[in-house]
């Protein structure tokens, strides 16, 4: 069942997860200025 994964040494798992966090990571950083649209403001009435 996991032998797509067993099959490989130990380190080139640890390097594919970390790379895959670190893609996951700055795929977030980037997307941050259009999920809150930042530098746009808009008026609130009193």
């Amino acid at each position: 069942m996991f032998k797509f994964i067993t099959h490989r040494p130990l380190w080139l798992n640890v390097l594919a997860g970390i790379l895959l966090a670190i893609g996951v990571f700055a795929l977030i950083l980037l997307s941050l200025n259009w999920l809150t649209h930042h530098g746009k403001s808009s008026s609130v009435p009193m």
